[in-house]
């Protein structure tokens, strides 16, 4: 299972189908929250954002 990350804006947990931006400094948000603070990084699922960047790897279960 993947441990809960949590919007900085709206604070609703992120589902692993979710559309999230991530942001220049690593912040994840909901397409509707993002407050354009930072440049976007990366917009994808949560679930392939946490996959596809190594520093989201502990949000991972241990296999």
């Amino acid at each position: 299972m993947i441990k809960q990350v949590h919007c900085p804006i709206c604070h609703t947990v992120f589902n692993l189908h979710d559309r999230v931006i991530l942001d220049t400094m690593n912040t994840l948000y909901h397409p509707d929250c993002y407050d354009y603070l930072f440049e976007k990084k990366d917009v994808d699922t949560f679930q392939a954002m946490v996959e596809k960047y190594d520093f989201f790897h502990d949000l991972l279960p241990a296999h």
